[in-house]
């Protein structure tokens, strides 16, 4: 899974390079909907899993981020990625149109509630 991820490369600018790697992480999760329960959950990570890691880790350290602070936005950004994934993943549609009538569904609701 983590070899389907966009990877920062040396030299991107890490506020640009981590938006892409999160948009990029949740769209291979939606395509691995079981991945979030078994992504980190290796004892001997594969060449994909190290070399993510790699690339993420040295983006931050080259942008100025002490190990400290890298540590901390990494597990940061994981979480958020991965709890929007596994929220996403439990949500009672799976298709933009079924989404975008959810919302009306729910505008309507609050605008009688309100009116």
């Amino acid at each position: 899974m983590f070899g389907e991820v966009d990877l920062p490369s040396p030299g991107d600018d890490w506020h640009r390079a981590m938006r892409q790697r999160a948009l990029s992480m949740r769209l291979a999760l939606s395509r691995h909907r079981w991945a979030i329960g078994v992504m980190e959950s290796r004892s001997t990570p594969g060449p994909a899993t190290l070399r993510h890691h790699d690339a993420v880790l040295g983006c931050l350290r080259r942008s100025g981020f002490s190990l400290p602070l890298t540590a901390h936005a990494v597990s940061v950004l994981d979480s958020y990625i991965y709890g929007f994934a596994l929220q996403e993943k439990t949500l009672p549609f799976d298709s933009p149109q079924q989404t975008a009538e959810l919302a009306h569904s729910i505008l309507d609701g609050l605008r009688r509630a309100a009116g």
